[in-house]
């Protein structure tokens, strides 16, 4: 129930949209059934994600750029109402990484050949 209860209020689901609470619910889950823990811990760094894209949205250079064209074209496609497409997120944000790290590996091993 604690978990249920932090997820609407990750998500403003018949509640209003409240990080702080909803990170008290999901602590207070994980206090309470140790099959909890690894759920918690996943929705946490949901929770976490989502947090940083609400503070980033409020620099001054996000927001001159939702005021562009680009931002409406960015948002209809990462977007379903008003919750953001996770996984498309994730996998735009992953992916760069996992090539950075594949090229790091190739030159350290191409340097260790040397």
């Amino acid at each position: 129930a604690m978990f249920n209860l932090a997820y609407m209020h990750a998500h403003g689901l018949g509640l209003p949209r409240d990080f702080h609470l909803a990170k008290r619910h999901y602590d207070m889950a994980m206090d309470a059934s140790t099959e909890a823990v690894l759920p918690v811990r996943i929705a946490l760094v949901e929770l976490y994600g989502m947090q940083l894209i609400e503070d980033m949205l409020q620099w001054p250079a996000v927001q001159r750029l939702r005021d562009s064209a680009v931002w409406t074209q960015v948002a209809t496609s990462l977007m379903h109402g008003d919750e953001w497409q996770w996984d498309t997120i994730a996998i735009v944000v992953i992916s760069p990484l996992l090539l950075m790290v594949a090229v790091i590996r190739r030159q350290r091993a191409m340097l260790r050949r040397e």
